[in-house]
């Protein structure tokens, strides 16, 4: 039986201590493709992975219990942690140095004020590397 996961009690996690609730996150990790085609390859391009980079965003609704400032401020590098499904079964992106690229924050008459930020998964000399999925 198939065993879906769903943003149930997602949460983004800064710096292993405060934990922001969300509406929702994404989080894209990508390699660079190299195009290493060469004679013996008779006509047929031939690909290899290259450097790998990941960008992402994460949003929610404010919470003056849980104010995202100073925390996610535009040009800071904090410890993120994408929980997928319950943050209790233990699986989750983990990105150690994600730079913040942004905060916009928006209202409208009579709706909850809301708050986003993209994010770059920079390499974090400490750990070995700049995203893991924790818990797969």
């Amino acid at each position: 039986m198939a065993d879906y996961r769903t943003g149930k009690d997602g949460k983004v996690r800064v710096d292993d201590a405060t934990d922001y609730n969300v509406k929702g996150w994404s989080f894209d990790p990508v390699s660079d493709e190299i195009d290493i085609t060469h004679t013996g390859t008779t006509g047929i391009r031939l690909f290899t992975p290259g450097l790998k980079t990941a960008t992402g965003n994460f949003n929610g609704t404010w919470d003056a219990d849980a104010d995202p400032t100073p925390a996610l401020e535009d040009g800071n590098t904090v410890e993120l942690f994408l929980y997928i499904g319950d943050p209790t079964d233990g699986l989750y992106w983990h990105i150690p140095a994600a730079l913040l690229l942004g905060l916009p924050t928006a209202s409208d008459v009579g709706t909850d004020v809301t708050w986003a930020s993209n994010f770059r998964a920079n390499f974090d000399v400490a750990s070995g590397y700049a995203y893991d999925l924790v818990g797969d």
